[in-house]
């Protein structure tokens, strides 16, 4: 049988050495569990978007137990967390980038390719929910560009997983400011910004975030069998 599954994304840290793309997968079988954590912290902690940028000392208690809802599901099963790290002196920007929206889309294409498709394919129709971003970039064409890597590659696998890519108003959708903060929080450790005077509130919850999910310290690969929160470096200095 295969499941719906969503996943929601968000990226973090673009004009930084490294560049982090990550995201939350929720298959639809728990989607009401997780929609339930949800309300109940929005009933506590009301309304308003959290994102890592706007995480300030005062909010530290908030924010911890938003994050608390991701840990606390992934440990349960029912949710999980995948990311890629892109060293941005390490792409080869004029094949993948260009310094254009479309480079970007590219790499997007394979952290959903490597690090969420080949994961789900056998088992999931994958629908992925982005930030809506300010660009012109036609969402939908990265379902049939990450399909056709899948179908036409080296693997050549018979399924054509990815079923629907959107844009969603970060302001509305919880999981994506859940993706933004933890994906923030890991780009923040991986670009060594924990420094003495950096805002305490960034570096305890970095430093809870990599402590509970296992992680290692330096944000590098975690091996692939690991299912539940994951990190992939990729190296786009040659082609895939």
């Amino acid at each position: 049988m295969t499941n719906n599954l969503f996943f929601y994304s968000d990226e973090s840290s673009q004009q930084s050495r490294h560049m982090l793309l990550g995201g939350l997968a929720v298959k639809e079988s728990n989607v009401a569990t997780v929609e339930a954590a949800l309300t109940s912290f929005r009933e506590e902690f009301g309304e308003g978007e959290l994102k890592w940028s706007k995480l300030a000392n005062h909010k530290y208690a908030m924010y911890k137990a938003f994050v608390d809802i991701a840990l606390e599901l992934i440990e349960e099963g029912k949710m999980s967390y995948h990311s890629a790290v892109f060293d941005n002196q390490r792409v080869n920007h004029r094949r993948y980038s260009g310094g254009n929206e479309r480079g970007f889309f590219t790499l997007y294409k394979h952290f959903l390719v490597n690090g969420v498709g080949r994961r789900y394919m056998k088992t999931c129709n994958i629908h992925v929910r982005l930030d809506r971003l300010t660009s012109k970039y036609p969402v939908h064409d990265l379902k049939f560009s990450a399909n056709n890597v899948l179908q036409f590659g080296s693997e050549k696998y018979d399924r054509r997983p990815f079923r629907s890519t959107e844009y969603r108003d970060s302001e509305k959708e919880d999981l994506i400011q859940l993706a933004d903060v933890i994906t923030g929080a890991l780009a923040f450790r991986k670009n060594k910004l924990n420094k003495p005077d950096a805002r305490w509130s960034k570096v305890e919850l970095s430093d809870y975030i990599i402590k509970t999910s296992g992680v290692p310290k330096g944000i590098t690969s975690t091996p692939y069998a690991d299912n539940w929160f994951t990190i992939f470096e990729m190296n786009l200095l040659s082609p895939i």
